[in-house]
């Protein structure tokens, strides 16, 4: 079972916080989730956090990843440039992913694609149109 809190800044921006009660073994009681309608009530509550741009023309901040710059004039071309082995997996739709691994993840990764599970971990989505950057979103593995 999960649960959403969600701020949005505008109609393509959204900062979400989902949790999820096996992430919180000591909160017993459902009621706890259901009657908090905002941040600052979760307190020590672990969750995901996901920041969402369904529109990149509305994105204004300033993302570096590895020091590879996001911004809304990244293209198809640089992302297969910059993310070699996530762009090898890039669906038909214009959807990628990239992961976000410790070094050891990776060569585990890279040795045994197939049987690799990703632990909690950071991502990327990518969601290219027409060989540019049309929405982008980043999840924090766990945060609290």
């Amino acid at each position: 079972m999960h649960y959403e809190y969600s701020l949005n800044h505008s109609p393509n921006k959204t900062l979400k916080f989902e949790i999820f009660t096996e992430d919180n073994p000591k909160i017993k009681a459902e009621q706890f989730y259901q009657n908090k309608s905002s941040f600052k009530q979760l307190g020590q509550t672990k969750g995901r956090i996901w920041m969402t741009w369904n529109n990149t023309k509305d994105m204004s901040e300033n993302i570096f990843v590895q020091n590879i710059h996001i911004s809304p004039q990244y293209s198809l071309q640089q992302f297969k440039q910059d993310f070699k082995h996530s762009a090898r997996r890039i669906n038909p739709s214009g959807k990628a992913q990239v992961l976000i691994l410790e070094h050891n993840q990776a060569k585990a990764y890279l040795n045994h694609p197939q049987e690799f599970s990703p632990p909690y971990t950071a991502y990327l989505n990518f969601q290219f149109k027409d060989g540019k950057l049309a929405q982008f979103a980043i999840q924090q593995a766990l945060g609290c």
